[in-house]
């Protein structure tokens, strides 16, 4: 799934309700699904999710739409990884993953954009 570039420019608008609320409805679910298939602890999907979405909004006027497909994805794939390590630096937890630090290295692949979990992201999340 791309994101159109109409929604990205409506997005410009900040008073735009109708864009922000189409850009959570269809990125809200995705990154709850793309969590839960990570390993993120079920009480922090929300929070997180929640944050995420806090700094899309805040940062989108630093975002630069790129003329190759997957800008966005990859922008708020970093917002993502951020968040979920913030979240565990807070709860003082660590990720709760067969094998210890499984979960760990795969938000490092995550945040790595030539990994082979991101082009997953890209390419098969949605």
């Amino acid at each position: 799934m791309d994101t159109s570039a109409s929604l990205l420019d409506s997005l410009r608008d900040e008073s735009d309700e109708e864009a922000w609320r189409r850009l959570v409805t269809l990125y809200s679910p995705l990154l709850r699904n793309w969590l839960l298939r990570h390993n993120a602890h079920m009480g922090d999907i929300d929070d997180v999710v929640q944050e995420v979405m806090t700094v899309v909004v805040r940062r989108f006027p630093e975002f630069q739409r790129q003329p190759r497909t997957g800008a966005f994805r990859a922008w708020l794939r970093t917002i993502t990884v951020n968040c979920l390590r913030d979240q565990w630096r807070r709860s003082n937890k660590q990720p709760k993953a067969i094998g210890g630090s499984d979960c760990i290295e795969v938000i490092e692949q995550l945040a790595d954009p030539h990994s082979g979990i991101s082009k997953l992201w890209d390419h098969k999340c949605w």
